[in-house]
Formats: structure tokens, sequence, C-alpha cells
């Protein structure tokens, strides 16, 4: 249990490091629309962002403890899809940049 418990606990953590491109890490992902100014794109990256916080949860609010780093992982990957789809639509498309 203890095993399986700190087997999540690292894909959590490793999904983090690669959504905030990781700690001394020299990748970033961008969302990329050349018919897009900045400004357009941050107020579209708060409009799918509170449309993704609206979405309603795939998870059930009272899981069970046993199950609760695999829901937060649901849970996060699910927001991600969701983002993604939402700045699809908008014309965006996520683009990993490496600086070296």
């Amino acid at each position: 249990m203890k095993a399986l418990l700190a087997a999540l606990l690292m894909i959590v953590l490793l999904v983090c490091s690669c959504a905030t491109g990781g700690i001394g890490s020299q990748t970033k992902y961008v969302w990329e629309n050349p018919e897009k100014t900045e400004e357009q794109l941050k107020q579209d990256e708060r409009e799918c962002d509170y449309e993704v916080s609206k979405a309603p949860a795939s998870q059930p609010v009272a899981v069970p403890q046993k199950a609760w780093g695999a829901a937060m992982v649901d849970g996060m990957l699910q927001k991600n899809s969701l983002m993604e789809k939402c700045m699809g639509l908008r014309g965006y498309v996520l683009k990993k940049v490496d600086y070296r």
C-alpha cells in the first residue's frame, strides 16, 4: 500500500514538474497562434481557465483514502485535457520550447 502511494506521489510530482517546466529545466511549453496578440493569448488563457474551473470533476467528492492519489492524478490530467481542448478550439497549439 505504501509503495503504491509512493508511486502515485512520484507520478503527481512528475506531472507537476512537466507542467511547470521542472526545477532547473531548460524546457517550457507555450501556447502559439500566430494570428493572435499576446494580450489575446492572456485573455483566452483566463477564459479557458475559468471554463475549466467550472467543469464538473470526473471523480466523486468522497473518494476512498486508498484511491485519493489516483483521483488527484486523474483530476489533474482531466483539467489539462480540458485546457488543451479549450485553447485548441481558439486556434492555439501547445509547443515545446527548448532553451539551450
